[in-house]
């Protein structure tokens, strides 16, 4: 049991890097957060054009 979740917490931490506190407090500023604007904005217009397009 106690190998099975340490087993699971490595491998999320494999893939996220294991340290998931360091930005944890951090908010974006500046171009950070016009570069997340924008691409939230062109993700959701290329959904949009493709749905328009396959129907």
């Amino acid at each position: 049991m106690f190998y099975s979740s340490w087993k699971a917490e490595s491998a999320s931490s494999a893939l996220t890097g294991g340290n998931d506190s360091l930005f944890q407090n951090r908010k974006e500023r500046g171009g950070e957060l016009f570069i997340t604007r924008l691409t939230c904005l062109l993700g959701f217009a290329f959904f949009m054009i493709c749905f328009i397009i396959g129907f």
